[in-house]
């Protein structure tokens, strides 16, 4: 019996991303992938006769590369992915823990003002009036976010509008920082390893560098999981080498 002549592909993405800096590609994460899609699109050059009988008719016509493009559209999502989807810069985040000492703070009645320390200790932090002889109750003369150190003075309570001192600990804060709209030239290579499903026979796509930008908007409160989509280019890693190749293997 003949070969089925059918192509339905499954893979497994590799990605390594180039440090713009260093130049060089960090090791790689597998990552789910939803679509990948590549294409070779050409510009055609022609001649148009202007003969009798042939007249509007190409006589000769020559199909001209033009950049290999590609889309890409990841369901799982790391944080150097989303730097990609945001056009972003990663730096990492690190803030010592400290104590704060009677700040001043100017109150605002029912609204929400910066304390100018964030992350703030989960006990241990008290609001007085700027004498310091009044010590005021949270949740009843004012309300805090911690995380963001932020300070309402209640008008229900027996804050006035005006300075208040704070007192008490900020813890420390660690993770990362990305710096949107900061870098539109992100690189990395990849490998597909696929296989098709049709004939059981593996299909190895590899990419040696590809440079792709960020093409829609991204909701952050869109309550659904998302997706990240990029388009971009599959350039030649080296002379004589082609954008992409793609094995078939018996």
């Amino acid at each position: 019996m003949a070969e089925t002549n059918a192509l339905l592909f499954a893979g497994d993405l590799y990605l390594a991303f180039k440090d713009n800096a260093t130049g060089l590609y960090s090791a790689r994460q597998r990552l789910e992938c939803d679509a990948l899609s590549i294409a070779t699109p050409s510009e055609i050059k022609e001649k148009i006769s202007k003969g009798r009988d042939t007249y509007g008719n190409a006589f000769v016509s020559f199909g001209v590369p033009q950049p290999t493009e590609f889309e890409l559209t990841l369901s799982e999502i790391t944080r150097e992915i989303f730097a990609m989807q945001l056009s972003a810069v990663i730096e990492t985040l690190t803030v010592a823990s400290g104590t704060l000492t009677d700040v001043a703070v100017t109150a605002v009645l029912d609204a929400w003002v910066e304390i100018g320390h964030e992350n703030l200790a989960a006990t241990g932090i008290t609001v007085k009036n700027a004498a310091g002889t009044v010590t005021y109750v949270e949740g009843t003369d004012y309300e805090l976010n911690r995380r963001l150190g932020f300070l309402k003075a209640l008008s229900t309570g027996a804050i006035a509008a005006g300075a208040v001192h704070v007192s008490g600990a900020k813890d420390a804060i660690a993770g990362q920082k990305l710096l949107g709209a900061r870098n539109y030239n992100s690189t990395f290579k990849f490998e597909l390893d696929g296989i098709n499903l049709v004939t059981r026979k593996d299909m190895i796509l590899r990419a040696g560098q590809a440079t792709v930008s960020s093409q829609d908007a991204w909701d952050f409160l869109s309550g659904e999981l998302t997706d990240v989509p990029l388009k971009g280019r599959l350039e030649i890693p080296g002379a004589g080498l082609p954008p992409f190749t793609l094995e078939y293997r018996d």
